[in-house]
């Protein structure tokens, strides 16, 4: 009876052991596919950016379903009022961003500065 249960002990720990391997081999094969290269290095230090444009719209269509999820969660009813002000204060930081994208993407064509803001029109008092 005594190597019954160790035997399902061990059993259960190596099935643990199999799915965290088969976890961590899924997390590497979806870094690898995401990041481009297995090397974590090569994730810190990418290649330099070829089309800037086609960057900042890849990245306003990632902030536009991050804004989508986030709002699904601070319209959430079963969180309390301390998570949904985080949401929403999440929410609010994605935004800003969101439409800082859409105006350095908008500006382009007539930019005239580094961070696409318009020229000035008068001198500044």
């Amino acid at each position: 009876m005594q190597e019954d249960w160790r035997e399902k002990a061990e059993r259960e720990h190596a099935e643990y052991e199999a799915e965290r391997a088969a976890y961590r081999k899924r997390r590497e094969e979806f870094q690898e596919k995401l990041f481009g290269s297995p090397e974590p290095y090569d994730w810190r230090a990418p290649a330099p950016v070829e089309n800037f444009d086609a960057l900042l719209a890849e990245h306003a269509a990632q902030l536009r379903n991050a804004v989508r999820q986030a709002m699904g969660f601070v319209l959430a009813d079963n969180i309390g009022a301390k998570e949904n002000a985080l949401a929403a204060s999440a929410l609010t930081r994605l935004i800003q961003a969101n439409i800082a994208i859409a105006k350095v993407l908008g500006s382009r064509a007539t930019a005239k500065t580094v961070h696409g803001g318009a020229e000035a029109k008068e001198p500044q008092d």
